[in-house]
Order: C-alpha cells, then sequence, then structure tokens
C-alpha cells in the first residue's frame, strides 16, 4: 500500500512542540543494555551528556544536549542525500524548504530548560542553518542571547555562509560547526553529487572559523569515501584538498551508501554497482571505515586532522599522487597498512577512553557517548576489519 503525499504544511508553528513531559510513555535502555525500562529523569541525563572536550568546551562541566529544528527540507537536492528523494516525492506540494520563525524556537528551547534545567547545550540538526536569510540570523542572535544563552552547534553549506552570519552566531552561542566537503573532486561533487559548491567557498569559511574564531569554534568537515564512481585522480584530489584546510579542524569520514530512491541509488542500480541490497544498502555504516577498501587513500585523510606544519602537508599530497594511491591501496601494501590505521584507530580510542574517564572523575558523571568510544586493545577473536570498523573519529 503507497502512501498519498499530501499538501506542504507551510506554517511549521502550527505544529506542537515535541513531547517532553510525561517521560514514562517513552523506553529505552537500561544502563546494562539488558532490558527496556520507562525512562526516568536521570536516565535521560545519561543519554543526552557529551563530553565537553568534543566541542572544545571545559572539560571540569557536564553537558547535556537538546536535539532540535528550525527549518523543514533542503534547498539544494544532492544525489546522495535524503533530501534528493524527499524533494522529488513533494514536488508540486508546495514549498519544500521551509523554517519555523524564530520566536517559535526560543520559546520551544524555553520550555524545554525549564523542565530539564540540566539542558545546557543546544544542537541544531538542521541541515543548513545558514540557508535562512541574515534577517532571521539576526532575530535569532537577539533572542537566542537574551532568552537562552547556552553554547550550541549547527551546520553549514559553503553555500549559504558570510562572514556576517558566522559573527552573529558565534556571538550567540555557537562553539561547534558540520560542513561538508564531501569530495575534494571537482569532478564528483558537480557530475556525480550535483553538489553546487566549490572548494573556494569551504577554504574562506575555514578561515574565517580556524583563523578569527580559533580556539572558540570547532570546525568538522564531512568526506564521503568508498565511492565506487570515484577514480585514484578524485582521491588524490580530496586528500590534497584536505591538506589546505585552515588548521585547527576535526574531520568525519562516511562511507558513501546509496539511501533507496535517491537519484545515486538508481544510478548505482542501473550501472549494475548493487548486487546484494541487503549487504550493501540496508546493513551498510555510513558511519564506519571500511578500510578493507583503499586503506592507504583512508591513512592519509585519517592523519591530515593531525599534520600541522606545511612541509609535513606537502609531502602528504606528495603521497596523494594518483600513482601512490593506485601502488599502495593494491593487494600488496593493503595489509600493513591496514594494520598501521588499526593502531592509529586504538591509540586514538585509548586517549579518547582517558579523556572520557577524566571528565567522569572531574563531574561524576558518566558520558553516553564516552561508552561509544573505542576500547585500547580490541576484545579478542575479532577480525582487523572488525576492529577498523569501530570507525576513527
Amino acid at each position: 500500500m503507497r502512501s498519498v503525499v499530501t499538501q506542504l504544511e507551510n506554517e511549521l508553528d502550527a505544529y506542537p512542540f515535541p513531547q517532553f513531559t510525561d517521560l514514562t510513555s517513552t523506553y529505552v535502555s537500561d544502563p546494562a543494555g539488558e532490558s527496556i525500562v520507562p525512562l526516568s529523569e536521570s536516565r535521560l541525563q545519561e543519554l543526552t551528556c557529551y563530553p565537553g572536550r568534543y566541542f572544545n568546551l571545559p572539560e571540569d562541566q557536564t553537558y547535556n544536549g537538546y536535539l532540535t529544528l528550525t527549518t523543514r527540507g533542503c534547498p539544494y537536492r544532492c544525489t546522495y542525500c535524503i533530501n534528493n528523494f524527499l524533494n522529488s516525492q513533494k514536488t508540486g506540494k508546495g514549498r519544500f524548504f521551509r523554517h519555523r520563525s524564530m520566536e517559535n524556537v526560543i520559546q520551544e528551547l524555553e520550555q524545554v530548560r525549564e523542565r530539564f534545567p540540566f539542558i545546557n547545550l543546544i544542537l541544531f540538526f538542521d541541515d543548513n542553518l545558514c540557508a535562512r536569510p541574515l534577517e532571521d540570523i539576526q532575530e535569532f542572535h537577539a533572542l537566542y542571547k537574551e532568552r537562552v544563552n547556552v553554547p550550541f552547534k549547527c551546520n553549514f553549506h559553503p553555500n549559504n555562509v558570510s562572514e556576517e552570519k558566522i559573527d552573529l552566531l558565534v556571538d550567540a552561542g555557537l562553539v561547534s560547526v558540520e560542513m561538508g566537503i564531501e569530495s575534494g573532486s571537482k569532478r564528483t561533487n558537480k557530475e556525480l553529487y550535483k553538489r553546487p559548491h566549490k572548494n573556494e567557498s569551504i577554504l574562506e569559511c575555514g578561515r574565517i572559523i580556524s583563523g578569527k574564531y580559533q580556539g572558540k569554534v570547532v570546525p568538522y568537515y564531512d568526506v564521503i569515501m568508498d565511492n565506487p564512481y570515484e577514480t585514484h585522480e578524485d582521491a588524490s584530489q580530496t586528500i590534497r584538498f584536505i591538506q589546505d584546510l585552515p588548521r585547527p579542524f576535526k574531520l568525519s569520514h562516511f562511507s558513501l551508501t546509496f539511501f533507496p530512491g535517491t537519484e545515486l541509488y538508481e544510478r548505482a542500480k542501473a550501472d549494475g554497482l548493487i548486487q546484494d541490497f541487503v549487504e550493501e544498502v540496508v546493513k551498510k555504516k555510513n558511519n564506519r571505515m571500511y578500510a578493507d577498501q583503499d586503506p592507504f587513500s583512508k591513512l592519509l585523510v585519517s592523519i591530515s586532522p593531525f599534520i600541522d606544519s606545511m612541509l609535513a602537508r606537502n609531502v602528504v599530497k606528495l603521497l596523494a599522487h594518483p600513482l601512490a594511491l593506485r601502488v599502495f591501496n593494491s593487494w600488496l601494501f593493503a595489509s600493513p597498512t591496514r594494520l598501521c590505521m588499526a593502531a592509529l584507530i586504538s591509540l586514538r580510542g585509548h586517549y579518547n577512553r582517558l579523556q572520557a574517564k577524566r571528565q567522569m572523575a572531574s563531574t561524576g558523571k558518566r558520558s553516553f557517548i564516552a561508552g561509544l568510544l573505542p576500547p585500547f586493545l580490541p576484545g579478542a577473536g575479532r577480525s582487523t576489519s572488525d576492529r577498523l570498523n569501530e570507525g576513527y573519529r
């Protein structure tokens, strides 16, 4: 039975706020993960706890985050994104990209913080907060600073960012921003992803955040890997572009997932790139690092945020030559490269857990995210691939 797509509602303020007054109707796992129990306020506090270091905030304080959206949809139709499918389904049903009034957003945040006083971090999960006009950002700045005034995180798209918008958001409390690079290859972004941005726009945004607001705002950049349409030349351009990003920054790499209904999914299906729907689509984890594929390329991407000197960055650019990637990603070098990555992931996991333990000791609370960090020594009986797939962020 197919669902009927109705006319889109433009007046988003007409919808009520998320239900958060009665927690007993919501069920979650217990701390041990052994049973399902009604959500309690103490359990909610555990589940919403974030380590301050993730946002470059003081680590002697606990941060409890609240997720919300000020908009629906996205003005772009990138071929890999779920908005590509949703947008196509709702053509002719009204404006796809819509937004709430800033007064409505602030009222929601006031109510949730009144109900849960421990909430002291807001996570705006709009695909692109800066897609809103400057007048909205100006209004948000005034209202948020006066009536909410806690740190927040949001997402940018390079096409909609301006220094004036960034200045207003930082003054209001912005501490972390996430922005997609996806690929440093202009061919990939234009022809495959149909993503309308220029690398120069990302660099300009990075210069503002990592320069003007260094130490105050943490920039996270997203990169998509495991794209079967990309060549070693495309991968080389991505790795080399990352070396040009202003330091410091953090990087998240995602494994390309063909979401059903998207334009890229239909193309991959037609080209015979999807042989097993369950294994290659349903079970695919886009936030895992499948280091069995092109391990050397992923090694260079992984170490890039920790390389500051221009000399070292130029060395990485040389190692990222398409011919070098072809050689070092080959079967002859793949095994030692994977072992090297496993060691890096374990060391990074050890560092993460030490930091989390320090925070737990200083605050007396357990961080939910800390429980998800990879252990220092992977458990016995698990393959290198399994260990690598725990991720490296």
